[in-house]
């Protein structure tokens, strides 16, 4: 099982104006992807930094805030993660890159939408759906399951990508 790798660095090639080098965040799945680097948005003198502890020293005034906003950035990264495993098998750097920078949302795929339909069923069992109803929205679901792997679309297909060449296969 592939595992996040998070870490924080001073990178002292990226200089401001006023001195100040930048705090970079650096994520990593295994040696056979490039690491992705974030920009954390804090800048600080050298002096600053605590290499070891990979945290701002507390010798700076908003040391306390700067690492909860560090420590803040590091979860939000494993959550992402976790939560794009439970979608795609093996999610990707740039997939959590995008998630993090709010360039895209975790892609929806068919199957997961049908999963949340019926989980949704689920919670409303006998006050507005009998157990036949659930059972037939599964069996839709592996029948649709066993479409995709039939046409040869993996296992799953995005939602965005359900279009005409998609229909055409129906």
């Amino acid at each position: 099982m592939r595992k996040l790798k998070i870490s924080f660095h001073q990178l002292l090639s990226k200089i401001n104006r006023s001195g100040n080098a930048a705090v970079y965040c650096t994520i990593s799945l295994s040696s056979a992807q490039k690491p992705v680097k974030l920009s954390t948005d804090i800048w600080l003198e050298k002096r600053d930094w605590d290499k070891k502890q990979r945290k701002v020293k507390s010798r700076h005034p908003r040391y306390i805030a700067l690492n909860l906003e560090i420590s803040a950035m590091e979860q939000k990264l494993y959550s992402i993660y976790d939560d794009l495993k439970k979608t795609h098998e093996f999610p990707s750097l740039e997939m959590i890159k995008h998630v993090f920078r709010n360039r895209t949302g975790i892609k929806k795929t068919l199957l997961s939408v049908f999963n949340d339909l019926i989980q949704n069923k689920e919670q409303r069992l006998g006050i507005e759906y009998a157990k036949g109803t659930i059972k037939n929205y599964i069996s839709t679901k592996n029948r649709l399951k066993k479409f995709l792997k039939d046409v040869d679309m993996s296992t799953d297909i995005e939602i965005s990508k359900l279009n005409e060449e998609f229909y055409v296969l129906i």
